[in-house]
């Protein structure tokens, strides 16, 4: 038969058998291709939980398939290849758990979700990469056994006062990428933003711009204004950051970055898994119940915080982001007016009053906003924004490009905090409000960016007198 043969024939069979096929991130190209849905495990899991067809083609590994299994019992969850397993989720046995927690008989136990349902079913709460750190900062506990990931681990011991435990296990993709990997893709591609996996090395973690869940790379993808990118995670997800995002670039952080086991399936063996309706994975029923009390625990836990968070997003933070962002207008003002009254060049003075007029409209505009707002509250101005001081040497004077650098650096950490605060926000006025920021800080930044590429491949214009600027700033609203 030929691929598009199998194609053919596997969409007759999901009809035929009311079936839904599943794909992790980390599935080769032609896989996903034929996926009715993408995803992280369990997302994957939480969606087979959620439609209404009777039988799931798991296209993952075996802990994967479990959880959908465990989520989804009145289902018929199939793998195309009992084969593919996952070597970290192997590292831990329910029993080894059980002498493990012996020795630690008050802590509470988080289990990565990258286990099988037997350690599951040993653990209070399960976690994802994503979730981690608020699923531990959940807990009572002061002291968390953590298992399997202890690179995971210490990523969650960074940013929480709790003592981790770690379980000694690892993925062998994420621990196989090294610092010096990072260091030799950065030298060739040195503009890339290096995003990274939390189950990488802390030297990893160190190296990166980023460190993000598959699914928060898939979202990150979607949002950053980086053209060229690093991944450090499993290879298989580039394949779909290229499909989504087709006019940006990426890397992977290590060529061979390769779960084998992922890919063990392939469009053959997802036709004969829907044919034969093979194999199908089944989890029994009491330690189901069981290592669903943990999945569910892990829901309802951050559900709750998403609750309280979002009740707490009814205080007034937008008032304060569009304080903070009027003061960093009036700082950056600041900066360029004295820059002006001590330069004496008649062509760069131009230029800097160009770079104020546009701070002074940036700062008008969010004035206003402020103003329709909160018709009957003071702006309340921070005594200094996130901004670092603006540094240019006076002494000799600075040429037109020091400034062009100096205010773009300024906008460039301008638009990477408004846009980092947006992801972590969760009301949607606050959310459009620090996009609206983002976009306007990207539009100055590209303006200024046109400028620097201009005066390095035509420095003779910039050597004419009457010279103006050409562009015009168009401001999206919120």
């Amino acid at each position: 038969m030929t691929k598009e043969e199998i194609q053919e024939r596997i969409q007759q069979l999901k009809e035929e058998k009311n079936a839904i096929i599943l794909a992790h991130n980390y599935q080769i190209g032609e896989v996903q291709d034929m996926a009715d849905f993408i995803g992280d495990s369990l997302g994957l899991s939480q969606e087979a939980a959620r439609v209404d067809q009777e039988v799931i083609v798991f296209c993952g590994v075996h802990f994967m398939a479990e959880t959908a299994a465990i989520l989804a019992p009145d289902k018929t969850v199939l793998m195309p290849d009992l084969k593919a397993g996952c070597p970290m989720a192997d590292m831990a046995t329910a029993s080894e758990l059980r002498e493990w927690k012996d020795h630690y008989p008050e802590n509470e136990v988080v289990c990565y979700v990258n286990t099988s349902a037997e350690v599951k079913a040993e653990c209070d709460i399960c976690c994802t990469s994503s979730n981690a750190l608020n699923v531990v900062e959940s807990l009572d506990a002061r002291e968390v056994l953590f298992v399997p990931d202890k690179n995971l681990a210490a990523y969650v011991a960074r940013h929480t006062k709790k003592k981790i435990i770690p379980w000694d296990g690892y993925c062998y993709v994420h621990n196989n990428i090294l610092a010096k990997d990072i260091r030799e893709q950065k030298s060739l591609y040195p503009e890339a933003e290096v995003w990274v996996h939390p189950e990488c090395r802390p030297e990893v973690i160190d190296a990166a711009d980023r460190v993000l869940s598959t699914g928060g790379m898939v979202k990150q993808a979607k949002k950053t204004g980086a053209k060229d990118i690093i991944i450090g995670t499993e290879s298989g997800i580039i394949y779909r950051l290229k499909k989504e995002n087709p006019e940006k670039n990426f890397y992977p952080a290590l060529n061979t970055a390769m779960c084998y086991n992922m890919k063990k399936i392939t469009l053959v063996k997802v036709l004969k898994s829907l044919e034969d309706v093979a194999h199908k994975v089944e989890v029994p029923a009491e330690i189901s119940r069981r290592a669903r009390g943990a999945i569910e625990k892990m829901i309802k836990t951050l559900g709750r915080r998403r609750m309280k968070k979002s009740a707490e997003s009814n205080e007034p933070l937008s008032h304060k982001v569009l304080a903070l962002a009027i003061k960093s207008e009036i700082e950056a003002i600041t900066a360029y007016t004295k820059l002006h009254d001590r330069v004496k060049n008649a062509l760069l003075k131009k230029k800097l009053k160009f770079l104020i007029y546009e701070e002074k409209k940036h700062r008008k505009i969010l004035e206003r906003l402020f103003s329709q707002k909160y018709p009957k509250q003071r702006v309340d101005l921070p005594e200094r924004s996130f901004l670092p001081p603006i540094k240019v040497h006076v002494d000799p004077e600075p040429s037109i490009m020091d400034i062009f650098k100096a205010a773009l650096q300024a906008e460039k950490l301008s638009e990477e905090f408004y846009r980092e605060k947006s992801e972590k926000v969760e009301s949607d006025e606050n959310r459009k409000l620090l996009e609206y920021l983002s976009r306007v800080e990207r539009s100055h930044f590209f303006m200024i960016k046109s400028e620097i590429d201009l005066l390095e491949k035509f420095p003779e214009y910039y050597d004419v007198e009457e010279f103006h600027f050409s562009h015009e700033m168009v401001h999206l609203g919120p």
